[in-house]
């Protein structure tokens, strides 16, 4: 499966040790993409993390990733799990621009006359 969209969250390093005592890496990405006239988020786990180097919220990815449901205690669970990440434009700086820009400071009139604009 295929799915294009905006990277909106990569989550922090998950790790640990499996049954068969093999160490593993995980790390989450959410992106944000268009299904018709509707914007949805879905979260894909990558287990090599390594292909994760260089993305960063902004950028517009593509991945390719596997859907899986399995049946556990009679509920089923489903997993996305991706293979492939490629950056198909970097997040603008613009956008970086915006979010550490401080507001505005709005200074009261000092009489009645003094108008804010």
């Amino acid at each position: 499966m295929k799915v294009e969209g905006t990277v909106i969250e990569i989550g922090p390093l998950q790790s640990g040790v499996s049954k068969a005592d093999k160490g593993w890496k995980m790390r989450t990405v959410v992106i944000e993409f268009e299904d018709g006239d509707y914007t949805k988020n879905l979260a894909v786990s990558f287990f090599n993390v390594d292909k994760l180097d260089g993305i960063k919220e902004g950028d517009e990815v593509e991945i390719e990733c596997n859907v899986d449901s399995k049946k556990y205690n009679d509920r089923w669970f489903t997993n996305v799990g991706g293979w492939k990440i490629e950056v198909t434009r970097e997040g603008s700086m613009a956008e970086a621009a915006e979010d550490t820009q401080e507001p505005p400071v709005y200074n009261e009139p000092q009489d009645e006359n003094d108008l804010p604009f």
